[in-house]
């Protein structure tokens, strides 16, 4: 995870799993938290929040060129 800015875009207020905890941000709220890699993706794909985009992993395990 790492910190990131996170602002509340939806019309209502809406909960946020952090690292230090659950976070209520009220609508058009803004705070700087850490997030989980998981807890970051499911945040993102709700649309509630305007936050960084989650960077695809890619991954490199047992992908051995021949």
């Amino acid at each position: 995870g790492s910190e990131m800015k996170i602002r509340n875009i939806s019309k209502g207020p809406r909960g946020l799993h952090t690292v230090g905890g659950t976070v209520m941000l009220a609508p058009g709220q803004e705070i700087e938290a850490e997030m989980s890699d998981a807890e970051h993706t499911m945040a993102y794909l709700t649309g509630w929040f305007d936050m960084p985009a989650p960077e695809a992993k890619e991954q490199a395990v047992g992908k051995k060129g021949s």
